[in-house]
């Protein structure tokens, strides 16, 4: 939430983020935001921030694809989901993109390939 507060307001992020953090990290938060459009969020590092994003996009893809939920799950799933891709674009880490991109082809290739050896199984037992 707070990436999403210094794209709307960072002159009072700033101001909240040298509560928690030590000047460097403050000074380098500020480069990025107005030089590089990238944020840090309030850890004060892009990366982590984008760590963050990454689980929490790929724990909402496992949801969507794995589990059966009802519309109400579904649609707050999606949500968290596209919320996710947005701040991770924020943050500017195109190698944290990859990875995500990388994991989440990782699992789609692993459901397939299970559905598909569950049904061949299936066939031959009957």
């Amino acid at each position: 939430m707070f990436t999403f507060f210094q794209v709307v307001e960072p002159k009072i992020a700033i101001k909240i983020t040298g509560i928690f953090l030590d000047s460097e990290s403050q000074i380098l938060t500020r480069e990025w935001m107005e030089q590089n459009c990238n944020y840090a969020g309030i850890s004060g590092q892009t990366m982590v921030n984008a760590f963050y994003f990454i689980l929490l996009g790929g724990i909402s893809a496992v949801e969507l694809l794995v589990k059966k939920s009802d519309c109400k799950k579904k649609v707050t799933n999606v949500l968290l989901l596209v919320l996710s891709c947005i701040a991770l674009i924020l943050t500017g880490k195109k190698g944290a993109w990859l990875a995500a991109i990388a994991s989440l082809a990782l699992v789609i290739i692993i459901l397939w390939g299970t559905k598909k050896s569950y049904k061949k199984n299936l066939i031959k037992k009957y």
